[in-house]
């Protein structure tokens, strides 16, 4: 399990403390039948979750490096947070982008444009090389410190900061829905919920275009699956990483799968019932909850990010999809 009892003594509170006003954070009913609720977090206009996992891993950096790369939304909080946190400004982040099809990226221009504005670099590599840059925790010809977005400890821990969150908002939370990238939030959170409420139902949500986890579950190790590119493009991959299933496969109790249909709706719902944007890998956990595939009781649903172009969302209000 993630040790998060480990950076919160690092910072003396919770990561998720930096978010300031309560309003800024925690769990929003979204009015369905029983109780689902979904966890939302944002701070200066960065997904919350990444400041706990951002400012978890900066704090815990003990080397002086001229060059900090990553390849997750990390980098735009990482780039913000050093003066909450007092520490040193200035250090140049590179950060990778993933392409879909032929250098396509559909939802990518808000998150480039958002880099670009606190002083990032990004380097487009085709999927099949990011997704091998992930795999590897390297990039042949880029030097530095790579903060991995999802297997680095403290960006595990930083985001298992949520379950904190949740537990303080629903103390007798039933069951915790968790979209599904690369596992990383989901070890984190899960990590939180077993150790602080362990009869609380922890499922992981992945598109049916990519369902790793679904599969590895189903086979009882990491196999490959096919994969296809879709606008629900922060979830779905061709496999669980190695390192990440035995983190994950102990804490979880099912792996779920929604069609794109259906997270879809789980988009129009969101901003119907709470006036907030998710992205499609942000609407996953949403998405199982409606089908009803968490169970009942007390439900929590995890918003995890709202990187979405808005063409994309127009065709998805209409009733229809990117």
């Amino acid at each position: 399990m993630v040790d998060i009892d480990g950076v919160i003594s690092l910072f003396g509170f919770p990561p998720y403390a930096l978010a300031g006003p309560r309003s800024a954070r925690g769990t929003a009913a979204l009015g369905l039948d029983g109780a689902l609720n979904g966890a939302l977090h944002t701070i200066e206009g960065i997904p919350h979750f990444l400041s706990s996992a951002a400012a978890a891993h900066l704090l815990t950096l003990a080397e002086d490096f001229d060059l900090v790369w990553c390849s997750g939304w990390e980098e735009k909080a990482e780039e913000y947070l050093p003066h909450l946190l007092d520490l040193p400004a200035g250090l140049p982040f590179l950060r990778l982008q993933r392409s879909q099809g032929a250098g396509r990226s559909i939802n990518g221009h808000w998150k480039l444009d958002a880099i670009a504005r606190l002083g990032g670099t990004v380097v487009k590599l085709p999927y099949a090389d990011w997704w091998q840059t992930i795999v590897d925790g390297r990039l042949d010809g880029v030097e530095g410190f790579f903060v991995h977005p999802v297997s680095d400890p403290a960006v595990m821990a930083g985001n298992g900061t949520i379950g904190l969150e949740i537990l303080e908002d629903l103390p007798d939370v039933d069951a915790i829905a968790i979209p599904y990238g690369g596992g990383g939030l989901t070890a984190g959170i899960a990590s939180a919920i077993r150790a602080r409420r362990p009869t609380a139902r922890i499922y992981s949500v992945e598109p049916q275009t990519g369902a790793a986890m679904v599969a590895a579950r189903a086979a009882g190790h990491p196999v490959e699956v096919d994969y296809t590119p879709s606008w629900v493009d922060g979830s779905g991959s061709r496999g669980v990483l190695a390192e990440m299933w035995p983190q994950v496969a102990p804490l979880i109790d099912d792996a779920l799968e929604v069609s794109l249909e259906q997270t879809a709706a789980a988009v129009r719902l969101i901003a119907q019932r709470l006036r907030v944007i998710a992205e499609g890998a942000g609407a996953l956990a949403t998405a199982a909850a409606m089908a009803g595939l968490a169970g009942g009781g007390k439900v929590v649903a995890i918003v995890s990010g709202g990187n979405i172009d808005l063409q994309a969302l127009e065709r998805i209000f209409e009733g229809g999809q990117p």
